[in-house]
């Protein structure tokens, strides 16, 4: 399936593209380095690399929009275990934005994105029966009883969405 689209996944790609796009914002005064959690680079290789500077602070930004134990919970543990044992560990605060699947700027994002799409099926002349289908992946219910705030999380931006695309 991977030759379909070009010989691998593209989420290496698309996430450094975005790491250069954040740099650019910050006219490059910021050090924009990607973290994956199953591909290269990963976090000890990060880590080392950041050793060899002079880090004051790192922010760690989760690109998944809700925080889970199944997903921000597991890289976060990741980059934890080899970042506690690194240098960087005496000397480096650490600023964590794991959970923003609720601000506004993403919920009105989304639901702009929806009415584009509404539109260009109305725009040819379907009306009726148009469905919108969110789609999330699961989790353990033992995750749920833990305290996995994930579930919750995506019912309420799925509602803010909904509610945003029926006012437009």
């Amino acid at each position: 399936m991977y030759s379909q689209i070009g010989g691998g996944s593209p989420i290496v790609d698309i996430t450094n593209t975005f790491a250069k796009n954040i740099a650019d914002i910050f006219d490059n005064e910021v050090l924009v380095k990607p973290v994956m959690r199953y591909c290269q680079p990963r976090a000890k290789q990060v880590i080392d690399q950041l050793e060899k500077l002079e880090i004051e602070k790192i922010i760690l930004f989760s690109q998944y929009p809700y925080n889970s134990l199944a997903t921000t919970g597991s890289s976060l543990k990741d980059f934890m275990r080899y970042f506690t044992k690194s240098r960087l560990n005496k000397s480096c605060k650490i600023i964590i934005i794991d959970d923003w699947g609720l601000e506004q700027a993403y919920l009105d994002w989304w639901s702009l994105e929806i009415t584009k799409e509404i539109d260009k099926l109305k725009a040819l002349g379907i009306n009726n029966n148009i469905h919108v289908i969110f789609t999330v992946h699961g989790l353990p219910v033992s995750y749920i009883e833990r305290g996995d705030k994930y579930k919750d999380q995506v019912e309420k931006s799925k509602a803010v969405i909904v509610d945003k695309v029926n006012k437009r």
